[in-house]
């Protein structure tokens, strides 16, 4: 029963992560769809035709999910309770040092 408790609340995470990213209004980013960022990254590639705008941000956007992916299965493989330690970190220092700056820049 707890398994599905903590599928339910990282799959809200997830989705309000998303809606909150839609919100803000990043350019090159697609943090809910890794495929069109992959997709996006070598289609405007000069390998793809494209001229490769927007490419250094849409990198770092794949490597950072490597990343994270590698870290998280890390953590895992240790402890549950880790994992969403970390997860609750990482969101509140998105929110305190990201988001400010990103609300300024939109305004």
């Amino acid at each position: 029963m707890l398994r599905f408790f903590v599928i339910g609340v990282l799959a809200f995470t997830m989705g309000l992560r998303g809606a909150y990213v839609r919100r803000l209004g990043v350019p090159d980013v697609s943090t809910v769809v890794i495929t069109s960022t992959l997709t996006a990254l070598t289609a405007d590639s000069p390998f793809g035709g494209g001229h490769g705008e927007g490419s250094g941000r849409r990198g770092g956007v794949v490597v950072a999910l490597l990343a994270g992916a590698v870290l998280g299965a890390l953590l895992v493989k240790s402890d549950l309770a880790l994992v969403l330690l970390a997860a609750a970190l990482l969101a509140l220092a998105t929110a305190v040092l990201l988001v400010p700056g990103a609300r300024s820049a939109a305004e």
